[in-house]
């Protein structure tokens, strides 16, 4: 499934917003289950801790999003870890709400692109009795903002 941070972030009420703008996510590649097995070099290529405002505007259009990340994520700028954390479980549960989720029913042939910097994705079970067969691509593109000579 998958969830639009765009649209959660602007259904938030204005004291969860003036709440939100004084935290951000700290995120090591370290602790993200997708790069568990990394080496060294692999994490080479990241900083060793990524600072995320929890809210954000996207490097190409400068819109307005919700940045949370995931469950493990750390919530630093609030009164306390615990005051982060239940910060990041409200937003979670606000932004995955059935009203910002589209499930996709999937056919063969289908290709679905998002855009990770203001989408939530998750992977759900199927049943599948060994006959049907499913296979992935994953591509990835890094857009970085202009340098401010640039604009």
């Amino acid at each position: 499934g998958f969830v639009d941070m765009r649209a959660a972030r602007a259904t938030l009420s204005a004291p969860l917003l003036k709440r939100a703008a004084k935290a951000a996510i700290h995120a090591s590649v370290r602790e993200i289950k997708d790069f568990r097995g990394g080496d060294e070099e692999d994490f080479a290529m990241f900083p060793k801790v990524a600072v995320h405002p929890l809210l954000a505007n996207h490097y190409v259009d400068s819109g307005p999003l919700l940045y949370v990340g995931s469950p493990h994520m750390k919530v630093h700028g609030l009164e306390t870890p615990e005051a982060g954390k239940r910060l990041l479980n409200m937003l979670l549960a606000h932004a995955t709400s059935p009203a910002f989720q589209y499930f996709h029913a999937w056919e063969a042939g289908d290709v679905v692109v998002w855009d990770n910097s203001q989408t939530l994705h998750q992977s759900m079970p199927y049943d599948n009795d060994g006959h049907a067969r499913r296979e992935y691509y994953r591509s990835q593109a890094r857009i970085r903002p202009p340098a401010v000579a640039e604009l």
